[in-house]
């Protein structure tokens, strides 16, 4: 990092001299330009990439688009500069975007853990309690996936280098209020550029993120970030929006603002989220599933449930979870290697991210551990998550060497038997199209993958060549192209 002050993107003038700038702002401006170039190297270019364009009330000067100079975190982005930016000495880092001309709001970029601890409180008044949106879910998830050791520890051997930048947008209202908030990072990597994440993404598999606001100020939190994004911020190249529901209103909001801004925006229909909705009461239930299975399922409750050699546990204190996690752990593992695959729990991150935020919400009355034991042994275990309306399956395990005696099915009716009984809309087994879900009358809810590209020459370029080198890989994998009958 050079040395000196450290420049962020801020509405206002100049505040460094000209010594400052001949110093600071030309080695930034032009780094990451080319490999092997340098500042000497950069001066002696042909005129036509050293043209000014000097932005008009400051002492800058913008180079052409062979260039790159710094957003708000001081780091490479391209040239073209946003509308309204100037240079600003801080030791602290970027803050807060002062409000647009029309709007009475402020934008603050969360970029540390300290900034992040502090929205606990006012982002639950936003969350509805739905888990996956919660700052217990994404704020620990970046605690383990962040750019912090834990992070660098879990990265696959051989991977492309890469940087992650905690980039969490928070609006506030003329009154300071908290009204929305954008939760990303910024990943930025050697070959596509730098990409706005969901926090939550990767192996963790987050569903049903999108922007924490209240609907009725969905509108003006997606105006808002768009405004910020396109105007205020030229340090990525692309966002994207993985397993965004489809009736998702305030990501539709945001997509058109960004759109009315020149962005570039595809989507892509993504694995659906599996939901069923749930009646009344048991009896209910039963009888809205076919016959055949109606008489699978009273057999297994009277046949087994409702004998004396099954025992369910469900942990409701520290020390019942303290006891229930490892024989999730231990059940999932075994299952997952009984098919070929390593499991989720191998990886060390996800183990430590799920232990510790399992803990914050057995506190909140949210989760939803149980284990069941045949004959005094464990047979299965569930892991899963609830809010005021739904019951969430995360996760689950059960013994490969039981399997005849159906010890998933088995919980899954204690399960679904629990959710209706506190009276629970929905039971969600989220993502992925497994064919068990359909079994238990679940219905497909379709979500998509939105990709969105800023009017920024670089941008678009770093998108296309991404693109054609994605359906090239297509193209060359074996089978790919042939006609079928």
């Amino acid at each position: 990092m050079l040395p000196g002050p450290q420049l962020i993107a801020v509405a206002g003038r100049v505040s460094l001299n000209a010594t400052e700038r001949e110093r600071h702002v030309v080695p930034l401006l032009f780094r990451n330009v080319s490999p092997g170039l340098n500042e000497t190297d950069i001066r002696r270019m042909p005129h036509n990439c050293q043209k000014r364009r000097p932005r008009p009330d400051t002492g800058l000067h913008y180079r052409s688009a062979a260039a790159e100079f710094c957003g708000p975190f001081g780091k490479a982005a391209s040239i073209w500069p946003a509308a309204g930016i100037a240079f600003a000495e801080s030791s602290a880092g970027a803050r807060k975007v002062r409000p647009r001309a029309n709007s009475n709001m402020t934008v603050q970029f969360i970029t540390t853990w300290q900034e992040l601890a502090e929205l606990e409180l006012p982002w639950r008044e936003l969350d509805n309690g739905v888990p996956f949106r919660s700052w217990d879910w994404l704020a620990v998830w970046w605690k383990h996936y962040g750019a912090g050791e834990q992070s660098r520890r879990d990265k696959p051997a051989g991977s492309l280098s890469s940087e992650r930048q905690l980039y969490v947008l928070a609006v506030y209202g003329g009154d300071g209020r908290l009204l929305g908030i954008a939760p990303w990072y910024l990943d930025r990597t050697v070959v596509k550029g730098n990409i706005l994440r969901w926090l939550g993404s990767g192996e963790v598999c987050t569903d049903h993120l999108s922007l924490v606001c209240r609907p009725e100020h969905q509108e003006q939190v997606a105006a808002e970030i768009a405004d910020t994004l396109t105007s205020r911020c030229d340090d990525w190249d692309r966002l994207d929006l993985n397993a965004v529901d489809a009736e998702d209103t305030a990501i539709t909001k945001l997509v058109a603002a960004l759109e009315e801004r020149d962005c570039l925006a595809s989507r892509h229909a993504a694995d659906g989220c599996w939901s069923l909705d749930l009646p009344a009461d048991w009896e209910d239930y039963l009888a809205s599933i076919s016959k055949s299975h109606r008489k699978q399922l009273r057999q297994l409750e009277r046949r087994v449930l409702d004998s004396p050699r099954v025992k369910w546990h469900v942990a409701t204190s520290a020390a019942e979870l303290d006891a229930a996690w490892p024989v999730l752990v231990d059940l999932h593992q075994r299952r997952r290697r009984s098919l070929g695959e390593p499991g989720c729990f191998a990886s060390r991150a996800f183990h430590e991210f799920h232990r510790e935020v399992a803990g914050r919400f057995l506190d909140r009355g949210q989760l939803r551990v149980s284990w069941l034991e045949l004959d005094g042994t464990a047979a299965a275990a569930e892991y899963h998550l609830a809010d005021g309306t739904a019951t969430y399956a995360y996760q689950g395990g059960v013994d490969p060497e039981r399997l005849h005696e159906e010890p998933g099915r088995l919980s899954t009716i204690l399960c679904l038997r629990r959710a209706i009984d506190e009276g629970h809309a929905q039971f969600d087994f989220l993502r992925g199209d497994e064919p068990y879900k359909a079994h238990w009358r679940a219905v497909a809810r379709p979500t998509y993958d939105c990709r969105i590209v800023p009017n920024r020459r670089l941008a678009r370029l770093r998108g296309r060549a991404v693109n054609l080198a994605g359906a090239m890989a297509d193209r060359m994998r074996p089978g790919a192209g042939r006609l079928t009958k």
